[in-house]
C-alpha cells in the first residue's frame, strides 16, 4: 500500500508555553522538594515570597550552594495547595476556596477539618488569604461597575480579591471587619494610662462606639473633594481608640496589632480625634517573629524593636461631609499626619500613643499604614 503524507496539525495552546529554565526557582520547603517560578512566587503582593524576592527592598535571598535550592522550615506536603493557588493567580485566575461550600469552585479546599485547618495555617504563614467566595467576587464586579457607570475610568479600577477599589496602596492597618487582615490582640496602658469604658476588645463599647475603633477603615461614600488615601471617614464621629490620661505627658496607650501578614511598612497617617482629649505623640514597635503564634506577644515581651520613636502628631479639627449614598452625615478627617518611617517586614506592632496636653484622654482616630 502506498503510504500517503500529509502536514502535520499544529496546536496552539491558550496556555502559556514553559519560560526559560533561567526563570526557574528551586525551592525546599521541609524536605520536599519544588520546582516553580518566579513569577508564580511573587503572584500575590506583599506575600512572603514576594517580599523574599523583593531585593531592592530586602535584598538578595540565599540559597543552598550546592542544591541551588531555597529553603523554608515549613509542612512541604501541604506546600503543595498553596503553591497550586499561587500558579492560578499567575496566570491570572482567580480562585476561591471555601472547602465543602456550595458555591461554584475554582479550587476547593479539603472537606477534612483537620487537614483544611493545617493548610491555613500555612497560608496564614506565607501570607496568602484562601478564603474568598464567589459571592465576594461578585460584589467586586458590581462595584466594578457601579464605579465606570459613575465616571471612573475603566483603566483606574482593578480588579481584586477584595472589593473593588480605586488603584491606590493598601491600607495594612486596615481591620478585619472593614475588609483588610489587620486586629487588636491586646490593648492597655503605662505610666498610669488605663483602657476608657473597655467593654469587650473587639467588640461595642456603647453606641457608635469601638474600642479598637482606630483600625477601621470605612470606606468614603464619595470621593468628591479629597484623596482617599489621606481621608479619614466615620459613621460615628466618636469612633477610636481611648484611653484615661492619669499623668499628661507620661501615660502611654499601647495597642497590639496583628497585620495578619508579614509586611514592612514605611509610611504611617495619623489622625487625632478632638473630643475631650486627643494625641500629641505617637511611637511604635515591631516584633522580630513572623509566626502567627498561638500566643501573640504582649506588652512586656523582649522582642519588640523600636521602629518610630516618639513622633509629633499635628491636630486638625474633622469636618461634616454629605453621604448622599446613606442619607445621613459622616465625620471625614482630611488632614493626617503623615510620618516616613522604615518598620522591616513584621506580623505584630505595639502602637503607642500620649498626650501632652492636659486633656482627661488619649484619643486617636486613625491610624493608616502603607508598604510604599
Amino acid at each position: 500500500m502506498a503510504s500517503s503524507s500529509s502536514s502535520p496539525t499544529i496546536v496552539r495552546s491558550p496556555y502559556p508555553f514553559p519560560l526559560n529554565s533561567n526563570n526557574r526557582i528551586l525551592l525546599d520547603i521541609g524536605g520536599v522538594h519544588y520546582s516553580t517560578t518566579l513569577e508564580t512566587l511573587r503572584s500575590v503582593p506583599h506575600s512572603y515570597f514576594d517580599n523574599m524576592f523583593n531585593e531592592d527592598a530586602f535584598g538578595a535571598p540565599e540559597k543552598d550552594p550546592l542544591t541551588n535550592r531555597y529553603f523554608v522550615d515549613r509542612n512541604g506536603q501541604l506546600f503543595g495547595y498553596l503553591l497550586d493557588f499561587m500558579r492560578m493567580r499567575a496566570t491570572g485566575a482567580t480562585p476561591q476556596c471555601r472547602g465543602g461550600g456550595k458555591e461554584n469552585l475554582e479550587f476547593p479546599l479539603p472537606k477534612d477539618e483537620s487537614l483544611k485547618r493545617k493548610i491555613l495555617v500555612e497560608a496564614d504563614f506565607f501570607g496568602l488569604d484562601l478564603l474568598t467566595s464567589t459571592e465576594e467576587l461578585e460584589s467586586t464586579r458590581r462595584e466594578k461597575r457601579r464605579l465606570i457607570d459613575n465616571g471612573v475610568d475603566e483603566d483606574d479600577v482593578v480588579d481584586n480579591v477584595r472589593p473593588i477599589h480605586l488603584q491606590l496602596p493598601e491600607n495594612l492597618l486596615n481591620d478585619l471587619n472593614t475588609g483588610g487582615y489587620a486586629r487588636a490582640i491586646e490593648i492597655g496602658g503605662l505610666s498610669g494610662a488605663t483602657v476608657y469604658n473597655p467593654g469587650t476588645l473587639n467588640g461595642q463599647v456603647h453606641s457608635g462606639w469601638v474600642n479598637n475603633g482606630m483600625l477601621l477603615d470605612e470606606p468614603v461614600k464619595s470621593l468628591v473633594g479629597g484623596d482617599p488615601i489621606t481621608m479619614s471617614y466615620r459613621s460615628m464621629p466618636d469612633c477610636g481608640t481611648t484611653w484615661v490620661n492619669e499623668q499628661p505627658g507620661h501615660s502611654i496607650g499601647v495597642l497590639i496589632v496583628d497585620l495578619g501578614r508579614v509586611v514592612p511598612i514605611s509610611r504611617l497617617f495619623v489622625y487625632s480625634m478632638i473630643s475631650d482629649g486627643n494625641v500629641s505623640h505617637v511611637r511604635v514597635y515591631w516584633h522580630g517573629t513572623t509566626l502567627p503564634t498561638l500566643a501573640a506577644p504582649s506588652v512586656n515581651d523582649t522582642d519588640w524593636n523600636l521602629g518610630l520613636d516618639w513622633t509629633p502628631v499635628s491636630l486638625f479639627l474633622p469636618q461634616l461631609s454629605d453621604e448622599g449614598d446613606d442619607g445621613g452625615y459622616g465625620t471625614v478627617h482630611p488632614h493626617p499626619t503623615i510620618i516616613q518611617c522604615s518598620i522591616p517586614t513584621t506580623r505584630y506592632l505595639r502602637i503607642e500613643a500620649k498626650c501632652d496636653d492636659q486633656e482627661d484622654f488619649i484619643e486617636v482616630r486613625q491610624i493608616k499604614a502603607y508598604a510604599e
